[in-house]
């Protein structure tokens, strides 16, 4: 029998204060939305004038100072997983998201070194980085669920949650 998104406890403006639902994700969604908008005219006018080749003179630190982030990020996530911890939402998606920045930096900065470095780097981007980042983005929306799922049990349980911590009542 299919659920209904509002019996779910789908949020929306209309219906947070009619219900008592999450009224602050319903105002982080509308503050969001026009901010991400405004983003774009800065954007088109970096690409339009912003020169085709720019030198930097610590690009080794930075790259490598992105590839210790991610290689921490791997193994936090790693060790909430084991743990079972609800960080592991959050680390997860933040592993995702510098996997995809890893693998767009990878084949843009590949362009320049010849067809195999490209080949190899647009390689390792699709057979790995990206499918990666694709798993952990499904671990995290599946911790998402999870704890949206067993919230209000626990909470009928004689369970509170504050700060993301687990206690009697």
């Amino acid at each position: 029998m299919p659920v209904n998104r509002r019996e779910r406890g789908a949020t929306s403006p209309a219906n947070c204060s009619r219900r008592g639902g999450d009224l602050g994700a319903a105002l982080g969604t509308l503050f969001c939305s026009p901010c991400s908008a405004s983003r774009w005219h800065p954007v088109l006018r970096v690409f339009a004038s912003a020169p085709p080749l720019h030198l930097a003179m610590h690009w080794r630190l930075a790259w490598g100072g992105f590839d210790v982030a991610l290689a921490v990020l791997l193994a936090a996530t790693g060790l909430a997983l084991f743990r079972r911890s609800a960080l592991a939402e959050v680390l997860a998606a933040m592993t995702a998201t510098l996997l995809c920045c890893d693998a767009r930096l990878d084949v843009l900065s590949s362009a320049g070194q010849g067809t195999s470095a490209t080949v190899i780097a647009t390689g390792e981007a699709a057979f790995v980085e990206l499918p990666l980042a694709a798993l952990f983005t499904c671990v995290a929306v599946r911790f998402a669920r999870a704890v949206a799922e067993a919230r209000p049990a626990l909470q009928r349980a004689g369970f509170r949650i504050r700060q993301r911590r687990l206690g009697r009542l």
